[in-house]
């Protein structure tokens, strides 16, 4: 489309599929939940990062640790949880370098949440917020 891309935005132009076009297709998504909220938290999620290509998804808790590996094309609604499949070791480790290319490109350094937002200067926001909503929790600092 010719439109210019603004600086400190990470990405790819893909306005090209929109017309039918042919264009760059990246081999993979970043995946993210840089903060949980809400009913992830009561669920038990926790800050993650995946990825996901035309055959796998795979993510990782922020701390490195397994968290789910599928096979796309064999079960495509995600459910059955290869990750801990020893067959699957090599492509596991694939897509974890896949997914470090990717948080260097968009300077993701992986912090928890609560680092996250000091980081970003919203502590104080944050803060309202919680207290709106959730009048119980602790504050950041």
């Amino acid at each position: 489309m010719d439109c210019d891309q603004p600086e400190g935005i990470e990405g790819f132009d893909l306005s090209w599929t929109l017309f039918g076009e042919n264009g760059y297709e990246p081999d993979s998504v970043f995946l993210m939940d840089l903060v949980p909220m809400d009913e992830g938290v009561r669920l038990g999620i926790r800050e993650w990062r995946g990825i996901r290509t035309k055959r796998y998804t795979y993510a990782r808790w922020i701390d490195g640790s397994d968290w789910v590996l599928f096979d796309n094309e064999v079960d495509p609604y995600q459910l059955n949880n290869l990750i801990d499949d020893k067959n699957m070791a090599s492509i596991k480790q694939n897509l974890e370098l896949e997914l470090q290319k990717l948080m260097r490109y968009t300077n993701d350094d992986g912090l928890n949440w609560q680092d996250l937002i000091i980081q970003l200067g919203l502590v104080d926001l944050w803060n309202l917020r919680e207290k709106s909503m959730h009048p119980n929790n602790p504050r950041l600092i």
